[in-house]
């Protein structure tokens, strides 16, 4: 009984394991755009973080870009590696809508205005995460927002720069 109770318990676990496992198909990359990035990532680096995960990746590895100040923008739709990418960052300027972005981004999907292959996509956050649409009264929302991601199998990370609002980034990434 012990020896079938293992097995059973094993492959259960296998079968768990291997489905978080599998391999990112696409990345979202949400890049901050506020004004304080002058003074967070005077240099860019934020931008070169883009190219520098993309480069290993295979050339039909799908993604698209998102910047955000006071207004979420979609500068490179979702679409292969191969497709190349012509894109303006913009400047630096206005605050940090990370409620209305993680909003439009799910509202895109939503409406499929971009197809996620197999719901395997990962959303990578850079910021310094002092979100000016983020505040005591609505942050219930924000947690509903990303929630909603959570049963689509949708993935976020955070990276935060410089002076970044480190609880803000945890919620979101956890």
């Amino acid at each position: 009984v012990m020896i079938v109770c293992s097995i059973i318990f094993e492959f259960l676990y296998e079968l768990q394991f291997k489905e978080k496992n599998e391999p990112t198909n696409a990345y979202v990359f949400v890049l901050d755009n506020s004004g304080s990035m002058e003074t967070n990532d005077p240099q860019g680096m934020r931008f070169e973080a883009v190219e520098n995960l993309l480069r290993e990746k295979a050339e039909d590895f799908k993604y698209a870009v998102y910047t955000f100040s006071d207004n979420p923008k979609c500068i490179r739709v979702m679409d292969s590696k191969s497709a190349g990418a012509t894109y303006n960052y913009g400047v630096n300027e206005g605050g940090t809508a990370i409620l209305a972005t993680l909003q439009t981004i799910l509202s895109d999907i939503e409406e499929e205005k971009f197809i996620l292959d197999g719901n395997k996509a990962h959303v990578i956050l850079l910021s310094d995460g002092y979100a000016t649409d983020i505040n005591f009264f609505n942050k219930y929302k924000c947690i509903s927002i990303l929630k909603e991601y959570a049963k689509k199998n949708i993935t976020i990370s955070t990276v935060g720069l410089l002076n970044a609002d480190a609880d803000l980034m945890s919620l979101i990434a956890t």
